[in-house]
């Protein structure tokens, strides 16, 4: 005769909870994983984008991992870390993962040959200013040019699609406001030009190339913010002869003018209010 025996219901109950509390850390901490993102921390050569030799590209993974790197490299020119898109020009960046996968890419000019020192030498190539587009969505320089003037052009320095510029004379070169990235439908837009071994970018649309020099300019390029769509509502009516979010006159009612003022500002992100 056989006993079959039964456990205790509230034994049950423990050994069920137990289980189901073990799933559902199970379930979250593999949910913290998938949470974690990835960054992929490479170093290419400008403006081939192939690997600098000898250097090992690194994958950061983990919540809110960070690793400070130092991108100088021996014999090579280090020119910025295009880090998710931002430019950064000073070569040690602590670079941090976060909740989706990103990029960190350290850019560097190759070193060039020695210099001659033993005649006959070459006679040096006439100075012109060179330029590139660079894509920061898609880190990587595009084909095209980035010039859509030059000014005043002596001799026609410069000729389109060309990326440089002849520097007999001063020249003002000017960038193009959109740029094709992959078909002549996806554009990016202009963001700023930066003199390659400079520290300070230029958000104008232009730069100046002096005379008899050789500057190298990168204009970075990034896909344009969505147009805003700018409604301040009910506007009280403004006093007449006031200039719209301009110094106030004499005698206009402040109060009125004001709201006026701040609403419209507010609206469209203008630092020309009056202040108050």
């Amino acid at each position: 005769m056989q006993t079959k025996m039964t456990m205790p219901s509230n034994t049950v109950n423990r050994s069920c909870i137990s289980f189901l509390i073990l799933v559902l850390a199970v379930a979250m901490n593999t949910g913290i994983a998938n949470a974690a993102g990835s960054v992929a921390i490479t170093y290419q050569l400008f403006p081939s984008g192939n690997a600098v030799p000898g250097q090992h590209n690194l994958t950061l993974t983990g919540a809110s991992a960070c690793l400070q790197i130092n991108g100088t490299i021996p014999n090579y020119d280090f020119l910025f870390w295009n880090i998710a898109g931002v430019i950064e020009l000073n070569p040690i960046q602590n670079i941090c993962s976060s909740s989706v996968n990103t990029s960190a890419t350290a850019w560097y000019l190759a070193p060039g040959g020695p210099p001659c020192n033993t005649p006959p030498c070459p006679p040096p190539p006439p100075t012109a200013a060179s330029t590139f587009a660079f894509s920061l969505d898609l880190n990587k320089v595009l084909a095209g040019t980035p010039i859509a003037s030059v000014s005043p052009n002596t001799d026609n320095a410069w000729t389109a699609p060309s990326t440089s510029v002849s520097t007999k004379v001063t020249e003002m070169i000017t960038a193009q406001a959109d740029i094709n990235i992959t078909s002549p439908a996806e554009t990016e837009a202009f963001q700023y030009w930066l003199p390659l071994g400079g520290n300070q970018e230029n958000t104008s649309a232009s730069f100046t190339a002096d005379k008899g020099t050789s500057p190298i300019y990168v204009a970075f390029y990034n896909t344009a913010p969505p147009a805003k769509s700018c409604n301040p509502g009910p506007l009280p009516k403004l006093p007449s002869g006031v200039e719209i979010c301009g110094p106030l006159k004499p005698g206009a009612n402040q109060g009125t003018t004001m709201i006026w003022c701040q609403q419209l500002c507010a609206c469209v992100e203008q630092s020309a209010c009056p202040p108050h």
